[in-house]
């Protein structure tokens, strides 16, 4: 958001600070297949697809700006962020991917396109602009969806094994 200078700054009120109080806890619990194709000696691709179980912690959360006079005995805060989360129900989202593993002498590598689909909201919330000297007061709901694409990349490393001699009799 922008805040037009006219609203905010009269006098001495120039000293802002924002407020964070966010602790929300996500645990997700993910359950996937994927299907590897050779293409080459050293190269496989892979397509994937999963469902993923996400459970919030009931918690509620909030960020807000204020703007104060230096001797902090007026303040006026002209923007605030509520948001809830709902942990009756988890949250469930269906996850497809694909990529490509790719085997080096010492490590193998995997990179992979990800989209995840989540089929309920995992944040809502409203918030609120008020306090301003020349605009009016406004508020809005906002959501927050938990899709997303992703792309990873995942090393993994070669670890030499150790060869026990045979003890001879």
């Amino acid at each position: 958001y922008t805040l037009n200078k006219n609203d905010i700054y009269t006098g001495d009120f120039s000293n802002h600070e924002h407020i964070k109080d966010l602790t929300s806890l996500y645990i997700s619990i993910p359950l996937s297949i994927e299907l590897k194709t050779r293409l080459s000696k050293k190269i496989y691709s892979n397509i994937g697809l999963g469902v993923k179980a996400g459970f919030f912690r009931d918690t509620s959360s909030e960020y807000l700006v204020r703007y104060h006079r230096e001797d902090l005995q007026e303040v006026r805060e002209v923007f605030a962020m509520y948001q809830l989360t709902d942990s009756k129900t988890p949250n469930t989202s269906i996850v497809l991917s694909g990529g490509f593993y790719f085997t080096l002498k010492h490590c193998l590598i995997k990179t992979n396109l990800v989209y995840n689909k989540s089929f309920k909201n995992i944040v809502e919330g409203e918030y609120q602009f008020g306090n301003l000297l020349v605009s009016e007061p406004t508020r809005g709901d906002y959501k927050i969806s938990g899709d997303y694409f992703a792309l990873t990349t995942t090393i993994y490393f070669k670890i030499k094994k150790k060869h026990k001699k045979e003890k001879q009799h």
